[in-house]
């Protein structure tokens, strides 16, 4: 029986509620917004079903990718769309060509992030860009094994931990199954961004929003995390309402990227996270590569301010699937990533005043303010950022790679 002794040990995957025999396990959120499974011990048999899927209690081994690459879609348009280089687009575009299915994270009617599929390459459009909440995983898995079952190509991507997830419950590997992930800072609570989306006109980093009436939801027609209004690398929040006016507001001032990047907001298994180091599973990762201007192979790609991904090959279905896509790849080094995206390896760190966010935000406190107070970033990291990308912008971390061969 699944037993949840610490909030750390559990990704909210629901590969345990979808698991059970006997369905009888529940899935309840707390007052972090974050969900938990539920046992009712009265049907319970005692099974250990939800424990043989659970990512957690099964994680995987850290593997290093066969492969890594600075690639970007050739089209325009799907760069634009994209939160970086358009790659995610383009392997869904083959998989669909052959009949497949795509799942991914979208935003529903109330702008909550759910799991969803598709078998239309319109539709992914949903499924592009950045979604920084916590996805409802909902019945996914059970999904992608009907479809699996009934010889359907399937494309899953999620993150890491969902993937590994994944792998646990279908308990066996298809030819039929393609997994990407993407390099994970840590999912925020669904409960923070109803509240701030509750009270977004309040946020002042967005120029006259104030003055629209969004207290309806039905007069937003989309949001983005990663608009490229002003280029890839300052990338910020947007919002468009029915009568397609957009506001913008940058992500050094807005206070839902604030909060996110500051760690505030993460579930609690995040800061302890066992699935860095590429050992979820997938067949291919996913990540911005940010610092690539520092580097030699810049100088190759005349694109880089629509945006450049990283990509790792997992394994030879991941490989086989790259020579298949409209992209332009250039050979690159975990290495070369490392420098700004540590989250390939490491865990964020938990703030010391994060249950005192929460805690005050399950008060009823207002969520504005609780960002404005508990959102920035400390000093000594804003330094290290700066610090990291002057390094990489005269070249500085080329240099030092020679000199070490």
């Amino acid at each position: 029986m699944i037993k949840i002794d610490s909030k750390e040990n559990c990704i909210g995957c629901n590969a345990c509620k979808q698991k059970c025999p006997k369905h009888c396990i529940s899935i309840i959120e707390d007052n972090e917004g974050f969900k938990y499974p539920k046992v009712n011990l009265k049907d319970c048999i005692d099974c250990h079903a939800c424990e043989a899927v659970c990512p957690v209690l099964n994680s995987g081994e850290p593997l290093p990718p066969l492969e890594t690459y600075a690639t970007y879609s050739n089209s325009k348009k799907t760069r634009l769309a994209s939160s970086s280089g358009g790659i995610f687009y383009e392997i869904c575009k083959i998989i669909l060509l052959q009949n497949g299915v795509v799942f991914g994270a979208q935003f529903n009617e109330y702008f909550e992030v759910v799991t969803s599929y598709t078998e239309s390459l319109e539709d992914v459009t949903k499924f592009q860009g950045s979604k920084y909440v916590q996805t409802d995983n909902s019945d996914s898995y059970t999904l992608v094994q009907q479809f699996l079952k009934d010889g359907r190509k399937v494309l899953y991507s999620g993150t890491p931990c969902q993937i590994k997830g994944l792998r646990n419950f279908l308990g066996k590997n298809y030819d039929s199954l393609l997994c990407i992930d993407f390099v994970c800072h840590g999912v925020p609570s669904p409960l923070v961004w109803r509240e701030y989306l509750r009270l977004i006109q309040n946020d002042k980093s967005f120029r006259n929003l104030n003055k629209c009436n969004l207290d309806d939801l039905r007069n937003i027609k989309t949001i983005s995390f990663r608009d490229k209004k002003n280029g890839w690398r300052k990338y910020c929040m947007s919002i468009t309402t029915c009568d397609e006016s957009t506001y913008y507001s940058s992500r050094n001032h807005n206070l839902y990227m604030k909060s996110f990047l500051n760690d505030i907001i993460l579930r609690p298994s995040c800061y302890h996270c066992r699935f860095k180091s590429f050992s979820s599973g997938s067949d291919i990762t996913l990540c911005d590569f940010w610092g690539i201007e520092g580097l030699s192979i810049s100088q190759n790609i005349p694109v880089i301010k629509e945006g450049v991904s990283g990509l790792f090959i997992n394994s030879k279905k991941g490989a086989q699937i790259l020579n298949q896509l409209n992209v332009t790849t250039i050979a690159s080094n975990v290495d070369d990533l490392l420098l700004q995206n540590p989250s390939i390896n490491f865990s964020t760190h938990c703030p010391a005043n994060r249950n005192i966010f929460f805690e005050k935000l399950s008060q009823g406190h207002d969520i504005i303010r609780l960002m404005k107070k508990y959102g920035n970033l400390p000093l000594k990291r804003r330094i290290r950022a700066k610090m990291i990308r002057a390094i990489q912008k005269i070249g500085l971390f080329n240099i030092i790679k020679r000199i070490h061969g």
